[in-house]
């Protein structure tokens, strides 16, 4: 994915993510290289390592989502995603950064 459309997927600023991008390229977890179509822009592509630690994350959170999740049905956890869209939706109103238009 190209940085700026990263940026705006995190709903963070370019700057912000920019930093955060150059800590994870100094781990060695991510990798900026150049566009194909536009030189100008740079894409962030995980590294080997960054696809294993990312798998291991995904692990550990399938598990304990698990264990939270015992118990509530598949309509409270819908509801409680739909009432936590429309809260960031609206901080991000307030907020007056940016517009959110999907779900």
């Amino acid at each position: 994915m190209v940085q700026t459309e990263l940026a705006q997927f995190m709903t963070v600023g370019k700057v912000t993510l920019g930093r955060l991008v150059d800590r994870l390229e100094q781990r060695g977890y991510v990798e900026r290289r150049p566009d194909h179509i536009d030189r100008r822009a740079k894409r962030i592509l995980l590294s080997k390592q960054g696809r294993k630690l990312v798998n291991k994350i995904q692990q550990i959170a399938e598990q304990a989502n698990e264990e939270i999740l015992q118990g509530i049905t598949d309509q409270e956890i819908q509801n409680a995603e739909n009432i936590l869209y429309k809260m960031k939706k609206r901080l991000l109103e307030v907020d007056g950064r940016i517009s959110v238009t999907t779900h």
